[in-house]
């Protein structure tokens, strides 16, 4: 299912886009994660 949509992406030349998206959101993930440590350390 997952190398389905992933040849897709690829066909369409979506996955750039897609790319970028998944990389934005784990970089906010990241920040939210070290955000929750310095306020759990705060605490």
């Amino acid at each position: 299912m997952f190398s389905d949509t992933l040849e897709k992406n690829t066909r369409s030349g979506d996955w750039a886009a897609a790319n970028s998206r998944t990389e934005s959101a784990a970089r906010r993930g990241s920040w939210g994660a070290g955000m929750a440590f310095l306020l759990a350390l705060w605490l």
